[in-house]
């Protein structure tokens, strides 16, 4: 489980609210966190605190954070979201199981991650489809080394609110709703948004036809944790860490 923060607008986001749905959706992963916004890629272990100050320093148009719970792949800034594979970066909220079988249809050895396919293989192919060759959960954000953002989700959620014609996302509804975000909706499951200056101009059906996995073990999130540790706390936050911002 991980979590999703994304922005596209008509003008520069403002940095207080996207620090603040970076750090709600620390309740989706505390392992480390990450973000792109067109100019820059950050990552760091841990939680948002430590990308406190170059956040506060936001002016962009488009943003693409990220929230990490390990899953496939160790605890590393390598394995932190978003990825970049040429013109493409992105980030995933999910766990793929065919990600390995995918590669191999395309000719590519596994990665160590299994949302590295996604982006790896956007970038090969150019061809948004490629998303529906993933099984079992994927919601993402990505961007094409342009002003537009793509959002896809499959299984696990993903939210859009408003705001002065400005578009915001979150693995999580609440947060949209504190930062005064209006006609919050749920993303349709199966279907690719392109957003561009905070506008949707696409909404694409993307036909589900999952490559068949060789036999795996079923998993609860919080099982791919090595030690195992129990579920993460909802709130995001703990009264040892102090205030964020």
């Amino acid at each position: 489980m991980c979590g999703l923060i994304g922005y596209n607008g008509k003008s520069n986001t403002e940095p207080k609210r996207i620090m603040y749905l970076m750090k709600m959706n620390e309740s989706r992963g505390k392992h480390s966190c990450g973000y792109f916004d067109t100019f820059r890629l950050k990552k760091t272990l841990g939680l948002t605190v430590n990308l406190k100050k170059d956040l506060k320093r936001l002016k962009t148009r488009l943003f693409i954070g990220h929230t990490r719970h390990k899953t496939h792949g160790e605890v590393t800034i390598a394995n932190q979201h978003p990825f970049t594979y040429g013109e493409f970066t992105g980030a995933h909220n999910g766990v793929v199981l065919n990600f390995a079988e995918v590669g191999e249809k395309f000719g590519f050895d596994r990665t160590d991650v299994d949302s590295q396919m996604i982006f790896q293989l956007l970038n090969h192919t150019n061809d948004p489809k490629i998303l529906g060759l993933f099984n079992n959960t994927l919601a993402t954000l990505y961007t094409k080394n342009n002003s537009r953002l793509y959002a896809y989700r499959k299984g696990n959620p993903l939210f859009c609110g408003n705001i002065n014609g400005n578009k915001y996302f979150s693995s999580l509804k609440n947060p949209l709703e504190v930062i005064g975000c209006k006609n919050i909706f749920m993303l349709d499951e199966g279907y690719l948004y392109i957003y561009e200056n905070g506008e949707r101009i696409v909404k694409r059906r993307i036909e589900y036809k999952p490559i068949q996995e060789q036999e795996y073990e079923i998993k609860n999130w919080w099982e791919y944790d090595t030690p195992k540790t129990k579920p993460l706390a909802t709130s995001g936050w703990s009264r040892s860490q102090g205030r964020l911002f």
